[in-house]
């Protein structure tokens, strides 16, 4: 838990937002950034980028990732 003065808040949030994405990789920043449709006929599974169709298998084909609505 972090304590912060009220007049502070916006200024925390801004460093630890900052903070959080100078220790992501690229490759982080652009798997968090993914957005997956589960009504497209086919996906690709933010964890390991296979493609499948959620419908007919809602668990990813590559790495077992379960993606349900």
């Amino acid at each position: 838990m972090l304590a912060v003065a009220s007049q502070n808040l916006i200024w925390a949030q801004r460093f630890l937002e900052m903070e959080r994405l100078q220790n992501l990789s690229e490759e982080d920043r652009a798997a968090e950034a993914k957005v997956v449709d589960l009504d497209s006929t086919e996906v690709e599974c933010p964890a390991c980028q296979a493609a499948f169709n959620p419908a007919d298998q809602p668990t990813c084909p590559g790495c077992g990732l379960r993606l349900a609505p």
